[in-house]
């Protein structure tokens, strides 16, 4: 079929079928499978084709399996495809050890299988009575495929010989490396399904979807390896369930993640990424304002190790360290609660900001009272209230009896005046000052 027309065959009695008849017949068929592959699905690997060793033989080996490459050309191994040592020594020929080397899989086409005897073309010519689909394992090393550039749409022309249009599908990367029980000899040693050079994984194919209907109201994502559809949200066939989303989710009823397990770290939500974060929206809000308002929307995001809240118009709210520092309008918190602000403790006085520390008094020992002048470490921007306490010397017992009172109290210090009030002379212990100071 040309690319601009769909045409199938039309039989009717008597009709003169000729090969071209037949050849169009298949290529319609092959076309509009391959379309749909690609149209209502994304190429990749379908099922299997992972790269192991067998156990018992020590042989490398492309496991059985379905892939689908960017042209919808199906790739099918039934059994086992042993790696080609030959072909991965001469990719690695003059590197030193150890070695990676990526296995693509690609898709060929060779024709086969000759007429039976008496039934040859008497033309002279021999030709092939099948054509038999299969497939390559390619060893490169230097191989950059880029196939975001290759995908052709589904209304494109799809073409078929590979040789002149190949695709290529990444299995893993091999190692190669020493035989520990022959070191004069090379031998694939490991085999990983990521690139460890340009972190690219294994494709798996997609489907592209606008709606998915569940009948019976649940939609249930299993690992395809598991037997049976998990039974509950703590039944181990979730356990390799991975969902990537790129893009937005959006949920019009509810979310529900859990239960969690603290043995396992399973059951949560992880937003990852550079950007990453996790919004919420106020709920009464039908459309996006323009602009948006306070409080239109909260998010959750870890930009640098630290955990904050962010808000429309107000931004950074809430900090949260590693360390378990709690931070509110300030970034970097250096205690366990560091407010930049005014607070207030189950309904009582407001306070904005807050100050404490001790000063030394020392000893008066011909005296029964002294004074004393405290700086505060950062000043208030009003006058502040004080409370100040007299403290015995650390390690000591003394019985003194001390009156404290504050006086010329400013934004940047206060003067206490002590008197002993036990006894008409002074004392001989180091005393100490506690004081805190608020507005």
């Amino acid at each position: 079929m040309t690319p601009d027309e769909i045409k199938r065959l039309r039989y009717y009695e008597k009709q003169y079928l000729r090969t071209q008849d037949f050849q169009d017949e298949q290529a319609y068929h092959i076309e509009m499978r391959r379309r749909h592959s690609i149209a209502h699905h994304s190429w990749g690997i379908v099922i299997g084709l992972e790269i192991k060793q067998d156990p018992i033989s020590k042989i490398w080996a492309v496991q059985p399996g379905i892939a689908v490459d960017g042209y919808g050309r199906e790739i099918v191994v039934f059994e086992p495809e042993e790696l080609n040592l030959v072909a991965i020594a001469n990719q690695l020929l003059g590197q030193s050890v150890p070695a990676l080397l990526n296995i693509w899989i690609a898709y060929t086409i060779e024709p086969t299988n000759r007429p039976a005897a008496g039934y040859e073309n008497c033309n002279g010519k021999d030709e092939f009575t099948r054509i038999q689909e299969s497939f390559q394992l390619v060893y490169r090393k230097d191989l950059v495929f880029d196939d975001t550039k290759k995908v052709p749409q589904a209304f494109q022309d799809l073409p078929d010989d590979p040789r002149q249009a190949p695709w290529y599908i990444y299995l893993g990367t091999i190692t190669w490396n020493k035989d520990p029980a022959n070191p004069v000899q090379n031998i694939v040693t490991a085999a990983v399904p990521v690139d460890p050079v340009n972190q690219k994984g294994r494709r798996y194919v997609g489907a592209v979807a606008e709606e998915v209907i569940a009948p019976n109201n649940q939609l249930l994502l299993r690992g395809r390896n598991k037997s049976t559809p998990p039974t509950s949200p703590t039944d181990p066939a979730y356990d390799d369930v991975a969902v990537n989303l790129a893009g937005t989710l959006q949920v019009t009823n509810y979310l529900t993640v859990g239960p969690f397990t603290a043995t396992t770290g399973k059951g949560g939500i992880d937003v990852t990424g550079p950007i990453a974060e996790l919004g919420f929206v106020k709920r009464t809000l039908t459309s996006w304002p323009s602009p948006p308002a306070a409080g239109d929307r909260f998010v959750w995001y870890n930009p640098d190790g630290n955990a904050r809240l962010w808000t429309e118009k107000n931004g950074d709210l809430l900090t949260v360290t590693p360390v378990g520092n709690v931070g509110i309008r300030t970034l970097t918190p250096g205690a366990t609660l560091d407010v930049l602000g005014s607070f207030r403790l189950s309904g009582g006085t407001v306070l904005s900001k807050i100050q404490s520390g001790t000063a030394p008094v020392g000893d008066s020992p011909t005296t029964r009272d002294k004074k004393i002048t405290v700086n505060f470490p950062v000043s208030f921007t009003s006058v502040p209230k004080v409370i100040a306490s007299a403290r015995a010397e650390p390690g000591t017992d003394w019985p003194d009896t001390f009156a404290v009172t504050t006086r010329s109290i400013s934004t940047t210090q206060f003067t206490v005046n002590l008197v002993r009030v036990d006894s008409a002379v002074g004392w001989k212990q180091n005393l100490q000052l506690d004081w805190m100071a608020w507005e």
